[in-house]
Protein backbone atom coordinates (compact mmCIF):
# COMPACT_ATOMS: atom_id res chain seq x y z
CA UNK A 1 0.00 0.00 0.00
CA UNK A 2 2.90 2.47 0.68
CA UNK A 3 3.90 2.01 -3.21
CA UNK A 4 0.60 2.94 -3.85
CA UNK A 5 0.36 6.10 -1.39
CA UNK A 6 3.24 7.72 -3.01
CA UNK A 7 2.28 7.10 -6.81
CA UNK A 8 -1.30 8.79 -6.20
CA UNK A 9 0.21 11.58 -3.65
CA UNK A 10 -1.62 10.53 -0.69
CA UNK A 11 -0.59 8.32 2.88
CA UNK A 12 -1.59 4.93 3.80
CA UNK A 13 -3.96 6.10 6.13
CA UNK A 14 -5.78 8.10 3.86
CA UNK A 15 -6.43 4.87 1.49
CA UNK A 16 -7.34 2.54 4.71
CA UNK A 17 -9.66 5.17 5.96
CA UNK A 18 -11.13 5.72 2.08
CA UNK A 19 -11.85 2.30 2.03
CA UNK A 20 -12.91 1.23 5.62
CA UNK A 21 -10.26 -1.55 5.43
CA UNK A 22 -9.57 -3.69 8.76
CA UNK A 23 -7.15 -6.32 7.18
CA UNK A 24 -4.46 -6.46 4.55
CA UNK A 25 -5.25 -5.42 0.86
CA UNK A 26 -5.39 -8.63 -1.05
CA UNK A 27 -4.59 -9.34 -4.62
CA UNK A 28 -7.37 -8.32 -6.85
CA UNK A 29 -8.80 -6.08 -4.24
CA UNK A 30 -10.77 -3.37 -5.79
CA UNK A 31 -10.06 0.07 -4.17
CA UNK A 32 -10.67 3.93 -3.98
CA UNK A 33 -8.12 6.21 -4.12
CA UNK A 34 -8.56 9.28 -2.14
CA UNK A 35 -7.92 12.85 -4.21
CA UNK A 36 -4.62 13.83 -4.26
CA UNK A 37 -3.54 15.77 -1.08
CA UNK A 38 -1.07 18.11 0.24
CA UNK A 39 1.49 15.19 0.59
CA UNK A 40 4.78 16.15 2.76
CA UNK A 41 7.55 14.96 3.88
CA UNK A 42 8.59 15.27 7.36
CA UNK A 43 12.44 17.11 8.06
CA UNK A 44 14.11 17.08 11.22
CA UNK A 45 13.02 20.40 12.29
CA UNK A 46 9.60 19.87 11.73
CA UNK A 47 7.26 19.43 14.27
CA UNK A 48 3.78 18.42 14.12
CA UNK A 49 2.30 21.75 15.28
CA UNK A 50 4.49 23.92 12.72
CA UNK A 51 3.12 21.41 9.98
CA UNK A 52 -0.58 21.47 11.26
CA UNK A 53 -1.02 23.95 13.80
CA UNK A 54 -1.37 21.67 16.81
CA UNK A 55 -1.14 18.14 17.46
CA UNK A 56 -4.62 17.56 17.61
CA UNK A 57 -4.22 18.74 14.10
CA UNK A 58 -2.00 16.50 13.21
CA UNK A 59 -3.78 13.69 14.19
CA UNK A 60 -6.85 13.84 12.91
CA UNK A 61 -5.34 14.30 9.33
CA UNK A 62 -2.77 12.01 9.93
CA UNK A 63 -4.46 9.08 12.69
CA UNK A 64 -1.00 8.91 14.35
CA UNK A 65 1.06 10.41 17.17
CA UNK A 66 3.82 8.77 14.75
CA UNK A 67 6.07 11.81 13.56
CA UNK A 68 9.45 11.48 12.27
CA UNK A 69 11.98 12.47 10.11
CA UNK A 70 11.31 11.14 6.07
CA UNK A 71 7.69 10.53 6.89
CA UNK A 72 4.91 11.40 4.89
CA UNK A 73 2.15 13.34 6.20
CA UNK A 74 -1.09 15.33 5.39
CA UNK A 75 -0.29 19.07 5.94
Amino acid sequence: MRVLAKEYSTTEYAIIVRNGLTEELYEGQLIFLPEPSNVYVVQPSDTKALLCGSDENYFRKNGTHVFYPAMRVLI
